[in-house]
């Protein structure tokens, strides 16, 4: 849903409802309705974009490692990919594997040759996650920074290419 902070929890599904019915009529042409006519788990987002080198730069990770460390990184830049950057790469190549809960996304678009913009998705998960028993399930992200409708769409679609990967 599309800024649910501070909307109580019972109240979401109703307006997942409204959400969903204003996707259908504004991109009744496209594919993208047919993927919020259910709730869907953004959970598995997390390692399919931290995993792709090629698909924008991470500016933000939560994660926990296989010694029971728990780690929040963000980078003040969005210049430098956090999963390039020198610190994090050291801390990777001692653990092996990360547990991701979290994780933030940007992409640098050229719109004119002077005029560019840097949409953010964030899938914003909290470690408790990882200790649940139950299958692992974030219920929404934040679309940030859109210049234009462009920006929203080129984010939405690469959501629903992971989504329909993970299928």
């Amino acid at each position: 849903m599309d800024i649910s902070g501070g909307l109580p929890v019972e109240e979401r599904p109703g307006a997942f409802v409204h959400t969903r019915r204003c996707f259908q009529r504004l991109f009744s042409d496209r594919s993208l309705a047919s993927c919020f006519s259910q709730e869907l788990n953004f959970f598995p987002l997390l390692q399919h974009l931290y995993s792709d080198k090629e698909e924008g730069k991470v500016v933000e990770i939560g994660f926990a490692t296989g010694t029971a460390s728990i780690k929040h990184e963000r980078m003040r830049r969005g210049q430098i990919d956090l999963r390039d950057e020198v610190y994090h790469k050291a801390g990777m190549d001692a653990v092996q594997r990360i547990d991701l809960y979290r994780l933030a996304v940007h992409w640098h678009i050229n719109i004119q040759p002077d005029l560019s913009s840097s949409p953010e998705l964030l899938i914003p998960g909290h470690v408790t996650l990882l200790n649940s028993e139950n299958e692992k399930n974030i219920d929404g992200f934040e679309i940030r920074k859109c210049l234009g409708l462009e920006d929203y769409e080129s984010i939405i679609d690469k959501v629903i290419k992971y989504l329909k990967n993970n299928d």
